[in-house]
């Protein structure tokens, strides 16, 4: 049976590959890697039609810069969940001290979250400064 499915598996790689390869053949820029990438950047939205293609740090800072905002909501949203929990718990200790708990550990991920941000920037920056001086 393992065999089987190894064999459909690479029937199925094949025939994808194939429309992959079908699909560049009237391209202009089929032959080079970086002209279908610069096409698909463009129609991604990434590059504005005239401008130079992004280099891979601003790629890079740009996925950074979406998973800090995706951070930044979940660290929200955890405090609110805290902050009502808190609220409603009509001054039961156990939910006070589950609400202050959430409110520490969400705290405590947001603060790690923002120094591994601080290094990563520090490290990018330092990297890219070496790299394109």
């Amino acid at each position: 049976m393992k065999f089987i499915k190894t064999i459909f598996l690479v029937a199925v790689m094949i025939l994808v590959s194939g429309f992959f390869n079908l699909a560049l053949a009237g391209d202009d820029d089929a032959g080079t890697l970086a002209g279908g990438l610069d096409k698909a950047a463009k129609q991604g939205g990434l590059i504005a039609e005239g401008q130079e293609t992004p280099t891979i740090a601003f790629v890079i800072g740009k996925y950074v810069e979406i998973a800090s905002g995706l951070l930044g909501i979940a660290f929200m949203i955890i405090i609110v969940y805290a902050g009502l929990l808190w609220m409603f718990s009509a001054g039961q200790t156990e939910n006070v001290a589950k609400a202050r708990g959430w409110m520490v550990h969400g705290a405590i991920g947001f603060a790690i979250c923002m120094m591994a941000y601080l290094a990563s920037h520090f490290a990018i920056t330092q990297i890219g400064a070496i790299i394109w001086p």
